[in-house]
C-alpha cells in the first residue's frame, strides 16, 4: 500500500480517523497519525469547542448584566458601588460555563446511579462549585484559550500550504 499523499513512498501506517495510508514521514507529521484533512478537521472542532464556550460566557455575561442593570433599575438607585456589584455578578455567573468544563475534566467518566433528588443535589452542588472554580481560573482559561486560537489559526495556514 503507497502513502495517500507520496505515491512513491510505501505506508507505514493509516490516518486513525479515516484510515488512508501513510508514509514515515506523514506518520509523524502530527502528534498521532493524521492526515492532513482530517488535522484540519480536529482543529476546527477544537475551535469550534473554545468558540461555544468563550460565546457562552459572553452571552451569560450580557444577559446577566442586563437583567441586573436594565430591569432592576426601577428597583435600586445607581452608584458606582452597584454598578461594580452587578459587573461581579455577572462574571461570577459567566465563569460557570468554564467551571463546569473544567469539573467535568475533574471527575470520572463513570455514570453514577441515584434517585432524582440526587441528581438534583448533585447538579446544584456542581453548579456551586463551578462558579466558585470559576471565578478564579476565568482570566486564566480566556488567556489560554485566545492563545490556543492563534494556534489553530497559524496550524491551519501552515498545513493548508503544504497542500
Amino acid at each position: 500500500m503507497k502513502c495517500y499523499k507520496h505515491y512513491n513512498r510505501d505506508a507505514s501506517s493509516q490516518c486513525l480517523d479515516c484510515g488512508k495510508a501513510l508514509c514515515p514521514e506523514c506518520t509523524n507529521k502530527y502528534n498521532y497519525p493524521l492526515c492532513d484533512t482530517c488535522f484540519i478537521n480536529e482543529i476546527n472542532s477544537e475551535k469550534l469547542s473554545i468558540l461555544k464556550i468563550l460565546g457562552l460566557s459572553i452571552f451569560i455575561f450580557i444577559g446577566t448584566f442586563y437583567y441586573k442593570f436594565i430591569i432592576l433599575r426601577e428597583f435600586v438607585e445607581f452608584d458606582s458601588s452597584v454598578v461594580l456589584y452587578f459587573l461581579w455578578v455577572s462574571y461570577g455567573f459567566s465563569s460557570v460555563p468554564i467551571g463546569w468544563v473544567t469539573l467535568t475534566k475533574l471527575q470520572p467518566n463513570s455514570f453514577i446511579w441515584m434517585p432524582i433528588i440526587g441528581w438534583l443535589f448533585y447538579f446544584i452542588i456542581k453548579l456551586y462549585l463551578s462558579v466558585l472554580i470559576g471565578i478564579f481560573i476565568f482570566p486564566y482559561k480566556i488567556y489560554k484559550f485566545i492563545k490556543r486560537l492563534i494556534e489553530i489559526k497559524n496550524l491551519k495556514k501552515r498545513v493548508v500550504r503544504k497542500l
